[in-house]
């Protein structure tokens, strides 16, 4: 259940100036929410593209019909794999999960990598409020690149691909 605010400032002026306004939890920013969906949604765009550069700094390629889809390859024990990242606008409920409510606009950043039968990026995400300052996206978009690695690196295909020595851990003999 969303947290709520009540805005009490014109009490005099109508009877019901009590409305409930959702608080978004996620969000990083001081700054005051607009109501004008045009400015929201190019300042989403503004993220998005943010987000997107900053991914592609990182060694992510964006797909050439899809831009707001991005892939890296990977080696594995098992060849060559391949990680999707998708950098997403939403607004209201995730369909993955009908828990989650957004009172605004937000950018999301959900992956793929298959291993073992399973997406290992299944449960990464992250968001990006639309008043997010830059610093806040770049922050958020390298937190969710870091566990997007440190997820692909614990695979089991990678894993084997770059197996640990008995010297590399400490404590264990070495024969």
């Amino acid at each position: 259940m969303p947290l709520l605010q009540y805005d009490t400032t014109n009490v005099q002026d109508t009877p019901n100036t009590n409305t409930p306004v959702p608080i978004n939890p996620l969000e990083d920013s001081d700054a005051k929410p607009q109501n004008d969906g045009l400015a929201q949604a190019l300042r989403l765009g503004q993220i998005r593209a943010a987000a997107i550069e900053r991914l592609v700094r990182q060694g992510w390629t964006p797909d050439r019909l899809l831009p707001d889809v991005l892939v890296k390859r990977y080696a594995t024990a098992a060849g060559a794999r391949q990680a999707v990242i998708r950098v997403e606008a939403r607004n209201g409920f995730d369909s993955a999960n009908a828990r989650i409510r957004l009172p605004e606009l937000a950018i999301w950043l959900t992956g793929e990598y298959w291993s073992e039968g399973r997406n290992a990026l299944d449960a990464c995400f992250s968001l990006v409020g639309a008043h997010a300052s830059p610093e806040v996206i770049l922050r958020k978009v390298d937190d969710y690149l870091g566990d997007v690695e440190r997820r692909i690196a614990g695979s089991y295909a990678a894993r084997l691909l770059h197996p640990v020595q008995p010297e590399q851990v400490s404590g264990l003999p070495t024969l």
